[in-house]
């Protein structure tokens, strides 16, 4: 048993940035994170960016080792106990929607070695309206986010940096903001039925 929980956890990916894409429509983001190679022999990895749900015009490309690829498969050899770090860069298009990623690395000798972790967002981040927009079910106003069964809640800073995580009560429509919550720009990830939703807003006082 000892010798199967080494195997699995001898890879690992995990992010370095928050793994948010919060652009607009014919923007750039990047999103850095870190493979590490645990085994003591060298080994080659596939990478693979797993689209569930996003724009059909958003470009990833997968930056290490001096290159960037414009493929949502690549490989990466790394030897023995090496860690690396692999740049995501996005690149928006015209279109717009839900993004739902899943980034994932594994052993081409052995698929169940393996390792991923998700990435979410909405293009374009939509800016607050302080009512509902057309093709929007949330918005904020006056200290409070609005929405339809919000089942959970991610505020970001504008760098980027987590400042709120909440699970919501099932139903919930309202959300006061802590009066902790400077002055600012913020970005909500918002859980509703209808998807993740970001709102771009600014808190005043």
């Amino acid at each position: 048993m000892l010798n199967l929980m080494l195997m699995l956890y001898a890879l690992t990916l995990s992010p370095i940035d928050n793994p948010v894409v919060t652009m607009d429509t014919l923007g750039f983001q990047s999103i850095s994170c870190q493979i590490v190679n645990g085994d003591t022999v060298a080994n080659t990895y596939i990478l693979w960016i797993q689209r569930i749900s996003s724009p059909s015009d958003l470009s990833i490309s997968q930056c290490f080792g001096g290159m960037c690829h414009n493929t949502d498969t690549d490989t990466i050899s790394m030897a023995a106990n090496e860690t690396d770090t692999i740049l995501l860069d996005f690149y928006g298009g015209s279109d717009t929607g839900n993004i739902q990623i899943y980034y994932t690395a594994y052993d081409v000798k052995n698929t169940f070695k393996r390792d991923s972790f998700l990435i979410t967002g909405y293009v374009p981040v939509q800016e607050d309206r302080q009512k509902p927009g057309p093709n929007s079910d949330v918005w904020y106003n006056n200290g409070y986010l609005f929405g339809g069964n919000m089942k959970s809640l991610f505020i970001f800073d504008i760098n980027g940096r987590e400042v709120i995580s909440e699970n919501l009560t099932p139903g919930t429509s309202r959300v006061k903001m802590p009066a902790s919550l400077h002055r600012g720009v913020y970005i909500a990830m918002i859980e509703t039925p209808g998807g993740i939703r970001l709102l771009k807003f600014a808190k005043e006082k």
